[in-house]
């Protein structure tokens, strides 16, 4: 198993950095990560809202289903996929780091189900890590960005 956490203070508040984050119909505008989300249950963004994202990653495109699981309203929420033989669980939290900001906060943790998951993930684990934070960190970095008035990636 392998978690990830990554952190970033937005000079936006939170109800702002809440509004960007979840907008997913702009995700792909938003997160230079992101090249495309479809929606396929659901409206706005809550509990049970399921998408098809899809990133490129190593140079290739790869699509994941996600779901909304859980939600603290303006406060946190956490998206789970399946897939490719591993499980995937990520917690985002928006908390108020004073004067007017908010501190964005990612847990990704990646849990293999296969056994051959299982052998990559002990074989790969620090290169799988390294990415993983680039990439995580690049998201609330982009949010980020956004949150505080930079227009987005599509601007």
């Amino acid at each position: 198993m392998t978690t990830v956490i990554v952190r970033r203070t937005a000079q936006a508040t939170p109800p702002r950095v809440w509004s960007v984050a979840t907008d997913i119909d702009h995700w792909p505008e938003t997160m230079s990560g992101i090249d495309a989300v479809e929606v396929i249950a659901g409206s706005g963004f809550d509990v049970g809202t399921r998408w098809r994202e899809t990133r490129t990653m190593s140079g290739k495109q790869v699509t994941e289903e996600m779901a909304v699981t859980a939600m603290e309203d303006g406060r946190s929420y956490t998206v789970e996929s399946g897939g490719r033989g591993a499980h995937y669980v990520s917690v985002f939290s928006f908390l108020p780091a004073g004067n007017g900001a908010t501190e964005i906060e990612l847990s990704f943790t990646l849990q293999p189900t296969s056994a051959v998951a299982r052998m990559l993930d002990r074989l790969a684990a620090p290169l799988t890590r390294r990415t993983l934070v680039n990439g995580l960190q690049g998201d609330l970095d982009d949010v980020a960005a956004v949150a505080e008035g930079g227009a987005g990636l599509g601007a």
